[in-house]
């Protein structure tokens, strides 16, 4: 978090608080941590090992000294109970029951079980999940625009969104192109390695 050195951690706090852990579903904020943890604790056959791993990763992108502040620490807590709570067999989302044949994910849909049964996440925020779930980075470039939309580190590849499309700048050929995610997740982890 290079914004530690432009502005108060007070200010940073509130933000995480408000935007990285809402209190609620309805919070229409960019990336709803807490909210996305409970979702996936709530879906069958969850991983938990795969959903620590998540956690701690992102954990561990909070700077130390704003994990010590009492929101913060008090977000994280409330996230460990809910780990707790889903490993006990309690449902931890608040969102309604649904039957297994729903939530289950499917081959074309690999990130349906992040998605609540009443809110549809953003193309945006699949996009931060992905991106976390599969340990790339993702984050905005600096000054960089594609007809007037933000350009986004998602690993090593450029990419942007407009009507709900995901483009990314072809490697290969340098040249913005339409995209699904499945193939977006591939050509990151091609580009890793």
């Amino acid at each position: 978090m290079e914004w530690l050195e432009m502005t108060h951690p007070d200010a940073i706090a509130n933000i995480v608080t408000k935007y990285f852990f809402p209190r609620s579903l309805s919070n229409n904020s960019y990336f709803q941590f807490y909210n996305a943890l409970c979702i996936w604790l709530d879906s069958p056959g969850v991983d938990y090992n795969e959903v620590k791993r998540w956690y701690m990763a992102w954990k561990s992108r909070i700077p130390q000294e704003i994990v010590n502040y009492p929101t913060i620490q008090e977000n994280l807590r409330r996230s460990m109970i809910a780990f707790g709570k889903s490993n006990q067999g309690h449902k931890v989302s608040g969102l309604p029951s649904a039957p297994i044949a729903q939530m289950a994910p499917t081959p074309s849909a690999p990130m349906s079980r992040f998605a609540p049964t009443n809110q549809q996440l953003s193309l945006k925020e699949i996009i931060e999940i992905t991106a976390g779930k599969n340990g790339f980075t993702y984050h905005p470039q600096k000054d960089r625009y594609k007809d007037g939309r933000q350009v986004f580190w998602f690993g090593a590849l450029s990419i942007y969104i407009d009507s709900e499309m995901v483009y990314v700048m072809d490697p290969m050929e340098f040249v913005w192109r339409s995209t699904g995610l499945n193939e977006l997740i591939q050509m990151a982890q091609g580009a890793q390695g």
